[in-house]
């Protein structure tokens, strides 16, 4: 029996300005009245800062992913406020679509890994698709480096599923 033929990975098509200047705002923004800021396919409010994560908050509680008591449930983090809008696009009965979002600091966020938070769930801007979402569950070692932007979420690409 022969080997399964192993092809490439495609290679990801970064965002020209083209692609993504001219892309409305995002709700969440607009309804802050927030300016943004636009780079690659991502929006962020204007008081973003290069290691910020945005986070989603209901009533002063971070909205976790996963059964409760569970070790896999965790807090969700996303890249930009795109995703979130995104997210909540997608999923209108979730916990995300009804929260509002604030930015964190990796600092903050490793005190929740370092506790009882096992997992921490990123939803990301899809590096291929303008209107596409990744998401993945990290721990350990790779949670750090993406955490501290030690390495782009965009690199685990292929590892992330598929959102909408």
């Amino acid at each position: 029996m022969r080997p399964a033929k192993r092809t490439e990975p495609q290679a990801l098509v970064a965002y020209e300005p083209a692609d993504w200047a001219d892309c409305p705002t995002t709700p969440s923004a607009t309804q802050a009245g927030l300016g943004l800021i636009a780079l690659g396919p991502h929006l962020w409010p204007v008081t973003w800062q290069p290691a910020d994560w945005l986070v989603a908050v209901l009533a002063d509680q971070i909205v976790q992913q996963g059964p409760l008591g569970s070790p896999v449930r965790g807090p969700v983090l996303f890249c930009c406020l795109k995703a979130f809008d995104l997210q909540r696009q997608y999923y209108p009965a979730s916990g995300v679509a009804q929260a509002d979002w604030r930015l964190t600091q990796p600092a903050e966020v490793e005190t929740w890994a370092g506790s009882e938070q096992q997992v921490i769930y990123f939803v990301f801007c899809d590096p291929v698709r303008w209107a596409g979402l990744r998401a993945i569950a990290l721990q350990g070692p790779l949670l750090t480096e993406v955490l501290r932007r030690q390495r782009p979420l965009e690199s685990l690409t292929a590892y992330a599923d598929l959102v909408g």
